[in-house]
């Protein structure tokens, strides 16, 4: 019951019921009848005849008035909402007998009265009714004139059973989606009844007090909705809006699917969004400690804005957190999620930060000095900025793991842990910045990027170290870190956990300690280069594990010690340069095993002994081979002329003790012949002629002598022509000024006799010879006349 509960007491009702009637007995108090429209259909069941007293009325309705005897009877009207308002006609048609209507089936009928007691088991619904254009009567018109989205109270308007129709009156044509009904009462009401109601006052003045209070309401839930709706955007949005930060801050627009990290949900401030940042950070174990601290000195976050103390470290978060777009919208957007992620972009920027490309707070450039740095540092994502590359790989999104992953590097297990929680995301796999003017040191991070495999920065100005941290860099294939002239430390041990590394250029610096004998795990390594360092220390013979090892330099250090007997294992071994440092002893007999072997470097130790035609026989796949500065004696092997790619042969300094081979040049293959410096004696071999390519003809101070052969006016590629210090005797050649590519003649201290031609004059750029006064030789055009102008 919807509106009986506003009868509170009997009382009111009394009150009500006598005030209607008294209502009522005013309106009728001549006894006027009332006329009765004539528009009613035949198929009504019951007329009115006549017009009936107003005493009769009223005696009848007090006789009858069930409020009397039981308030559960209590008649009123309640018009629920419309439920199918489109398919209602405006006015109810008639139609067949009211019968189809009855209590027995009220969905039928428009207007109804329930029953005191529970109704038998309702029939069938008869089909709908024939509906007919008809003349609206007064009780049509009584009805249709209420508001139909809203219940008429009991209070209101009361009929009593005497003054209503029978139920079998009912209008036809009702249906179930018609929405005006009674809810308690048992007839239908006068018609009479009706016309005179709606003529009093009191009614019209509820309908509009009623209407007015209707419209109230639905204004009042219009604006409770649109505050609704606006208090649930705002709550949507409020977590990535920031009021009043600095002018620089990007701030991005909330997404509607992005979904915030639960660590992002309490923070308001900047400071709590730096601290959420420094804490993954910090955790991960990233950074070395004490350079990161959690508290913000931003001026964004409460700080007193001094940034002058910071480390490099520190401010390459505050540059993250307050002034990268991309940084800020994770921290906006619950991007801290993914750890990993969030740690390379650090790494990068820290990366920037650290060799010469910062930017301040207003986001101006501080450094500057790469030569190329495009999008670095412009907000967007670094797998876009110059000299990177990115691939898809499996990215840890906690720290937790990312922390439990190093440690177990240790171990050397180079897959992700078992039961982590990983996602694929786009992650650096190479750097290659090669000379383009970086300048600083090389942070220590940028070996957390577990998942790089170039590192190519060679040719820079770059200090710092090779940290242990680079065993964590199990995907690694190239490390080029040559000739960037500052690098210091040792090479880790845990650089022989790198199985996947395929060279290692780490020349050109500072380099100092021992080559550690892990690097025999390399065993997929084909170069490695630790030239120009300060290495000591013997050549490990681990070195021999590396079976796919192609290229080996290891010069210009302070190594010492011998050529392990072990070198004979690297079949693959293309190039050995180990010239410049201390080694001694002799060539160990395994080198005949490098059959691939094209350039040995041996120059400028302490080596010693004979070089064996066995050796040299071994080695067919020879082009330059050089063993200057040392203590080598004995025969010059004839092998040598035998080798079929033999270009360079360059043993200056040494002590060789014999003849020059007549073999030398049986491959026609040499270009650079260098046996200055030792005790060569005899005269130039003729067949030297065969040497056809010739470029450099180096045989200055040894014990050669007789005169000067023709021939060498007949080779036409010859450059460099030192005799000096020799024994030579009898003239200068006269064709000598015919070898067409002849620029530099040395003749000094020697005994050659004559004068210079003016084409030979004409045709060398440098020119020396005995012309001084004392000498034999008349030169106009010598550059100089002694061995002291030779340089």
């Amino acid at each position: 019951m919807t509106k009986l509960a506003e009868l509170e007491t009997d009382s009111a009702r009394q009150r009500l019921r006598e005030s209607n009637l008294n209502d009522l007995e005013n309106a009728f108090k001549e006894e006027s009848p009332l006329s009765v429209s004539d528009s009613y259909d035949d198929s009504r069941t019951s007329v009115i005849d006549r017009p009936i007293p107003i005493q009769e009325q009223l005696a009848s309705r007090r006789q009858n008035d069930p409020l009397k005897e039981d308030d559960s009877s209590s008649v009123f009207l309640d018009f629920p909402k419309r439920t199918n308002v489109g398919n209602v006609p405006p006015h109810f048609p008639n139609g067949k007998n009211s019968e189809q209507g009855s209590d027995a089936n009220p969905t039928n009928d428009p207007i109804y009265v329930s029953p005191p007691a529970p109704a038998p088991a309702p029939a069938p619904a008869p089909p709908p009714p024939t509906r007919t254009q008809h003349s609206t009567s007064d009780s049509d018109q009584f009805v249709s004139s209420f508001p139909h989205q809203r219940p008429i109270q009991a209070s209101s308007v009361n009929f009593n059973n005497n003054l209503n129709m029978d139920s079998t009156n009912n209008m036809n044509g009702g249906s179930e989606s018609d929405p005006f009904v009674y809810q308690n009462g048992a007839a239908r009401r006068n018609s009479q009844l009706s016309s005179a109601l709606m003529s009093q006052p009191n009614f019209q003045e509820y309908r509009n007090s009623e209407e007015v209070y209707s419209y109230r309401r639905t204004v009042i839930a219009a604006i409770v909705i649109i505050l609704a709706i606006i208090g649930l955007a705002i709550g949507l949005i409020a977590p990535g809006i920031k009021v009043g930060v600095d002018k620089n801050l990007v701030v991005p627009a909330a997404s509607p699917t992005a979904s915030p990290a639960p660590t992002m949900k309490s923070m308001t401030t900047f400071g709590a969004f730096y601290e959420s940042a420094a804490t993954i950070l910090i955790q991960s174990e990233v950074s070395p400690p004490g350079t990161l601290n959690r508290k913000c000195t931003d001026i964004l976050c409460g700080g007193d804005g001094n940034i002058g103390q910071l480390t490099i470290q520190e401010r390459t978060l505050h540059y993250l957190v307050f002034k990268d777009a991309k940084y800020q919208s994770w921290v906006f957007q619950g991007g801290l999620d993914n750890v990993e992620r969030v740690i390379q972009r650090y790494i990068m920027t820290l990366f920037a930060f650290s060799t010469g490309l910062e930017k301040d707070g207003n986001n101006s450039w501080i450094s500057e000095t790469w030569f190329s740095h495009n999008k670095w540092l412009d907000g967007g994502d670094e797998c876009d900025w110059f000299g990177l590359e990115c691939a898809t790989r499996s990215s840890y999104v906690n720290t937790r793991d990312f922390v439990d992953h190093t440690v177990m590097m240790t171990s050397r297990i180079s897959n992700n842990i078992p039961g982590s929680q990983v996602i694929d995301t786009p992650l650096v796999i190479g750097i290659s910045l090669n000379k383009n003017n970086l300048q600083g040191n090389l942070p220590q991070e940028i070996f957390k990027l577990r998942h790089l495999e170039n590192i190519e920065l060679w040719q820079n100005q770059i200090g710092g170290t090779i940290h242990k941290n680079v065993r964590l860099l199990t995907s690694l294939k190239r490390l080029w870190l040559h000739e960037t002239n500052d690098l210091v430390g040792s090479i880790p041990t845990e650089i022989g956990q790198l199985t996947d590394l395929e060279s290692v250029f780490i020349g050109g610096n500072r380099l100092s300690g021992a080559i550690p004998t892990q690097v025999g795990n390399l065993i997929n390594m084909k170069t490695f280069a630790a030239f120009d360092n300060d290495l000591e220390g013997n050549i490990p013979s681990q070195f021999s594990e590396c079976i796919k090892l192609k290229r080996l330099f290891l010069d210009q250090n302070n190594l010492n010690g011998t050529i392990p007997q072990t070198i004979g294992d690297l079949a693959e071994l293309e190039d050995f340069r180990i010239h410049d440092n201390m080694l001694e002893g002799v060539l160990p007999p395994q080198f005949t095993l490098l059959n691939k072997l094209k350039v040995l470097y041996l120059n400028n130790n302490r080596f010693a002994g004979s070089i064996s035609d066995t050796i040299i026989s071994g080695l067919v796949s020879l082009e330059k081979f050089e063993a200057s500065e040392n203590r080598f004696s004995g025969l010059l092997s004839d092998q040598f002329g035998r080798l079929p790619n033999l270009d360079t042969l360059v043993l200056h300094s040494n002590e060789f003790d014999s003849k020059i081979p007549t073999s030398i040049c049986d491959s026609g293959s040499l270009i650079k012949l260098d046996l200055a410096g030792n005790s060569f004696r005899g005269v130039i071999p003729n067949e030297i002629a065969n040497c056809q390519i010739l470029a450099t003809l180096t045989l200055s101070r040894n014990n050669l002598s007789g005169s000067l052969p023709m021939f060498l006016g007949n080779m036409g590629n010859l450059v460099t022509l030192d005799l000096d210090n020799n024994n030579f005797s009898g003239q200068v050649p006269s064709n000598l000024a015919s070898a067409p590519a002849l620029e530099v003649v040395r003749l000094v201290s020697n005994n050659i006799e004559g004068e210079v031609s003016q084409a030979l004059c004409a045709s060398t750029v440098f020119l020396s010879a005995d012309c001084t006064a004392a000498g034999k030789v008349f030169c106009p055009c010598c550059d100089c006349c002694n061995l002291s102008c030779n340089n």
